[in-house]
């Protein structure tokens, strides 16, 4: 699971690179934007979705505590 906290970014007309943590925070920094460079339209931008592709998870099956099975070790340390 993708643990994220929600963000809010400025898009204007170079590369938006800080995430905010707050809407608020977004639009102050918009407006900041907007009055330094009249004409120019800065958008906020806020995450919706995340997205990761996971080739193998690995899920522990044994409760806490369990004890392991001990098999002999074979001469390459391969169990069977």
């Amino acid at each position: 699971m993708i643990s994220m906290n929600l963000f809010w970014m400025v898009h204007g007309d170079g590369p938006a690179n800080h995430r905010h943590g707050s809407r608020a925070s977004a639009v102050t920094e918009a407006e900041r934007l907007a009055r330094a460079n009249p004409g120019k339209v800065f958008v906020v931008l806020e995450a919706v979705e995340a997205v990761r592709k996971i080739d193998v998870e690995r899920v522990e099956l044994r409760q806490p505590g369990a004890r392991t099975p001990q098999w002999p070790a074979a001469p390459d340390d391969i169990p069977f």
